[in-house]
């Protein structure tokens, strides 16, 4: 066992890059995961206005997109990933340090900088890793539901750590998620991207021909991004409202542990559908859902209605997450403009607060909910179009196949 780990097999066909592929999703977007309760307790310990208060998660959310579209576009092919990885998690363990430490408002913005550049390659690495390993749908299932099991204990926990020892037993949480990180990068290969491009050209050949694929692409990459548009604009304000409607903090970590309790089932759920039924059926069914909820939360003024709305919220975009990874990876065959999936989803979180900020008055949180609901209602529709596009695509080269047997 201990050879195993000094020297583990870093191939993209190996279950420790499930594991720690896991590990990245559940430990690096800490930041993100518990922003309601960092923007709630923030707010209090810092006397913040309602602009500060949507500025830390613009910025927050900023700093991750922009160092996972960095990474995307120069480095995912270019870099050994264990070694970047290495320093996004230094980042995290540093940017969170200095929240615990920062004196104003300023010097903690800085820091939620330093800490979002760590989040948003970690983050990243998490989600590109899963994606290159061998059956991705049947992957992403059971790490949003390994992602929820960790979310569930926290969710109750922390915001009884916050009350015992205040906002800055948080960032001590955020510093231990962001160390195990570093074990989870030991056991990824140099660079699995390059692995699975040579895989997918040893299957295909050149066979496999990305024009095609451009214009389904566009619609479900569209989709996605404008779905995560809804995610950044909706949940880091749950204990927000939460608190306008007279919640207490536990009372709403008490709320998305339940939520997640319930992605738990619905992660092991979309794991065992995944080759049963259509993705566009599933993903439409969930998305339709989730607007309706959505709505919900929007118009309510009931406490109790808005903490229940919020429980099959969580539980509806953590399947939803899963399933648009599994949606882009089936609609572009040849693995090239899927691998962006990751930086679509943090530009669309990082994007959200600022779109629904610009549709909204100022610390009208309630009504940017309204704005992700119809998010996600436009969201619902692309996808429908784009997986539509792509099985057209995959019944004209079937056809193709079949003709070129026939001639041989």
């Amino acid at each position: 066992m201990l050879n195993t780990f000094i020297s583990p097999k870093r191939t993209i066909d190996s279950k420790a890059l499930i594991i720690a592929a896991m590990m990245l999703v559940m430990f690096a977007p800490n930041a993100f995961n518990f922003l309601p309760f960092m923007l709630g307790g923030a707010a209090e310990a810092m006397a913040l206005d309602d602009a500060q208060i949507e500025s830390i998660a613009m910025y927050e959310l900023l700093a991750t997109a922009l160092s996972s579209l960095l990474f995307s576009l120069l480095l995912i092919r270019r870099v050994n990933w264990r070694y970047i990885g290495y320093i996004a998690a230094i980042a995290l363990i540093a940017g969170n340090y200095m929240s615990m430490t920062a004196q104003d408002f300023d010097s903690f913005i800085t820091s939620r900088l330093i800490a979002g550049s760590g989040q948003g390659i970690g983050y990243s690495l998490g989600l590109v890793g899963m994606s290159v390993t061998k059956h991705p749908g049947r992957n992403f299932g059971y790490m949003i539901a390994a992602l929820n099991v960790w979310l569930i204990t926290w969710f109750i926990l922390i915001p009884e750590l916050m009350a015992e020892f205040g906002l800055n037993a948080l960032y001590q949480f955020f510093m231990f998620a962001s160390a195990l990180c570093l074990v989870a990068f030991w056991f990824y290969p140099d660079n699995g991207r390059v692995d699975k491009d040579k895989e997918l050209s040893s299957v295909h050949g050149d066979s496999v021909d990305k024009k095609k694929y451009v214009v389904p692409m566009i619609w479900v990459g569209g989709a996605f991004l404008v779905y995560s548009l809804s995610l950044g604009i909706i949940y880091p304000y749950i204990e927000i409202i939460g608190a306008d409607m007279q919640a207490s903090t536990e009372d709403v970590g008490l709320v998305l542990a339940v939520g997640s309790v319930m992605a738990v089932i619905g992660g092991i759920l979309t794991a065992v559908v995944d080759k049963k039924y259509s993705h566009t059926t599933i993903i439409v069914s969930l998305s339709v859902i989730n607007a309706a909820v959505c709505f919900g939360m929007a118009s309510t003024n009931d406490t109790t209605s808005f903490l229940g709305f919020s429980a099959f919220y969580i539980m509806l975009w953590n399947m939803m997450y899963a399933r648009y990874y599994t949606a882009l990876a089936t609609t572009d065959k040849s693995g090239y403009f899927s691998s962006y999936g990751p930086e679509i989803g943090t530009v669309g979180l990082a994007a959200g607060p600022i779109v629904a900020q610009a549709a909204t008055a100022t610390g009208d949180f309630q009504g940017q909910v309204g704005v992700g609901a119809v998010c996600i209602a436009v969201a619902t529709v692309m996808v429908f179009i784009g997986l539509g596009k792509s099985k057209l695509i995959d019944r004209g080269v079937a056809r193709d196949s079949d003709s070129g047997q026939q001639k041989a």
